[in-house]
């Protein structure tokens, strides 16, 4: 319908219809954000997926989008982090406490993670996948190792 209408707004009820029905309509704050929410796919999740985790209630949790936080490169300099993802994973770790989480994903993933540090006060770490999805967040780095482990052996994890 919408393809006809507008292809024969040269008549007076094509005419009418765009000009005081769909015009209106689309100028709408409500309908303007509603489109954009529908077709950016920012409300895409894998938490239901096989690498995805239901059990935490805070959010964002595994299979959650992330927001493109501001970060510190190991070297002090500050970035963000969709621009540090590049095909490589993200390793988010508070200022203190997180060096077995370090050791064991660049033990596991090699040079496909880059190590960064939280600028805002937080006491987890998270691993955030390419794609800009939480993987996984926690404190242990045993569980840490078991997930990247279960996740690059068999394409799922334990939940």
């Amino acid at each position: 319908m919408w393809c006809t209408v507008c292809s024969s707004s040269s008549g007076p009820v094509g005419r009418f219809v765009r000009d005081r029905v769909l015009v209106p309509l689309l100028n709408r704050a409500w309908v303007q954000c509603w489109a954009t929410y529908s077709t950016s796919q920012l409300w895409v999740n894998y938490r239901r997926g096989p690498l995805g985790a239901t059990r935490l209630a805070r959010k964002p949790r595994p299979g959650d989008r992330v927001a493109d936080l501001a970060c510190v490169r190991q070297d002090g300099e500050s970035s963000r982090l969709h621009a540090e993802l590049g095909g490589r994973f993200v390793l988010l770790t508070p200022d203190t406490g997180a060096a077995e989480c370090v050791s064991s994903a660049e033990r596991l993933l090699g040079k496909r993670v880059v190590p960064m540090r939280f600028v805002e006060d937080r006491d987890e770490v998270w691993l955030v996948r390419p794609d800009g999805h939480l993987a996984w967040r926690g404190r242990d780095a045993a569980m840490l190792e078991r997930w990247l482990t279960d996740a690059l052996n068999t394409g799922r994890t334990t939940r």
